[in-house]
């Protein structure tokens, strides 16, 4: 029987919304990239950041090799994923060591929960705007073609299992060991609350798909439902998975560029993060301020005790994925 496994991995300003389908059932979740392609080369504001897939060559079919060139900048893209082709009728995403009815970590596999996923609505109701953290809801509709004034692209999943496969780390020192960094979430130019969210956070996510056909199709619509380019995707080797990247990021990062900060310096915002106030342009109006939108600062270092943490160097995220609150 034919079939391979996917995975795809997301990193950069990506909200995650947990669906609840007709049935009541939390199994299926948009992935929503707010555009921040455009802005200035301010000291003090983020860097622009671009939407874009990265694949393997040898895993595409059926596409011009030389206009690809692995990268697939997405331009107001709807996205879906179809084996086959096909889309998938039974919601059945699994999200690991996380219930979304009671927005817990169940800790049977505590360092990759989908907790960790930086939490909107937490972080707002730590600086007293709960609500300010809930997503837009005809942002999560089948049919939005509103959507492309606030989103560069999104994506709808409903099967495989999504994970958090790395966690944002830092060291107390050059050359010392790496230590998961506690953020706390307040506005930019705030003070300390000691309301304020504090937890680790997520610099990249994992979602592992099954696939039963020998193909599958990363099929792409405008929001205005005209066409787009899709990708075709099956193992250039059969015994090994395909492996793809969903980001919406910096530059560098895009390119493949590393870097090699100095440890953070703990209470201390950076610039870089304030691109994290771009999740609440999705989110429902509850009239807080711009000037008042939370964003993680580095708080302190926690031991890391054989986790999760991937990148060998000391590096934090350049920017969070997010986690919105059920919607549906």
């Amino acid at each position: 029987m034919p079939g391979f496994t996917l995975n795809v991995t997301f990193e950069g300003l990506c909200g995650f919304v947990p669906f609840k389908n007709n049935q009541g059932e939390i199994k299926s979740m948009w992935v929503l990239m707010p555009d921040r392609r455009a802005g200035t080369q301010s000291p003090y504001q983020p860097p622009v950041h671009t939407p874009v897939v990265r694949c393997d060559i040898g895993d595409l079919q059926h596409v011009d090799l030389e206009y690809l060139k692995c990268h697939w900048y997405l331009d107001n893209y709807d996205l879906r994923i179809l084996p086959g082709g096909q889309p998938v009728a039974q919601d059945s995403l699994q999200f690991r060591s996380y219930d979304p009815r009671y927005d817990e970590n169940t800790g049977t596999d505590h360092d990759h929960s989908f907790a960790w996923l930086a939490p909107t609505e937490a972080a707002c109701r730590g600086v007293e705007h709960a609500g300010g953290g809930i997503v837009r809801p005809d942002l999560v509709q089948a049919n939005s073609p509103n959507a492309g004034t606030a989103l560069a692209a999104r994506l709808f999943v409903n099967f495989g299992e999504v994970r958090v496969s790395s966690l944002g780390a830092s060291s107390a020192a050059e050359g010392s060991p790496l230590q998961y960094v506690l953020w706390r979430f307040r506005s930019f130019a705030g003070s300390v609350d000691p309301r304020n969210l504090i937890t680790r956070v997520a610099s990249q996510v994992m979602l592992e798909m099954k696939i039963d056909t020998d193909y599958v199709e990363l099929r792409a619509a405008k929001f205005d439902g005209t066409a787009a380019p899709s990708l075709s995707l099956a193992p250039a080797d059969p015994t090994k998975p395909v492996n793809i990247s969903i980001l919406n990021e910096e530059s560098d990062a895009i390119v493949g560029a590393k870097e090699y900060p100095a440890p953070l310096e703990m209470g201390v915002p950076r610039v870089r993060d304030r691109v994290y106030e771009a999740f609440f342009d999705l989110a429902q109006d509850v009239g807080m301020p711009s000037d008042e939108r939370p964003i993680p600062v580095p708080s302190m270092l926690e031991p890391l005790n054989g986790g999760v943490v991937t990148i060998p160097t000391v590096v934090s995220p350049p920017c969070s994925p997010g986690r919105f609150p059920v919607a549906g």
